[in-house]
């Protein structure tokens, strides 16, 4: 009787097969859930710093309406002081 060397059986090939495919899927999925997290945290800072955007900018424009109104009392008191003394 003269014993054949063959490779392993199918079954135990696919196993091998099916564990490799599972760890790639899985790997897959990990990769794609920290970038999906990166991207949601990314998201989150920049929908943060919108608003903090969007706050300076109304803060902005109600100091320059400020400046200008302070402006407006500077010019009326240098016009009114000159006709005074003329």
């Amino acid at each position: 009787m003269c014993l054949k060397l063959s490779r392993p059986s199918p079954s135990i090939h696919i196993v091998f097969r099916n564990k490799t495919t599972n760890d790639l899927l899985s790997h897959r999925f990990r990769r794609r859930r920290r970038m999906e997290m990166k991207n949601l945290k990314l998201h989150k800072k920049n929908k943060n710093m919108i608003e903090e955007n969007e706050k300076l900018r109304k803060k902005a424009y109600l100091l320059n309406q400020e400046n200008q109104a302070l402006l407006f009392q500077l010019q009326n008191s240098i016009s009114n002081k000159s006709v005074v003394a003329s």
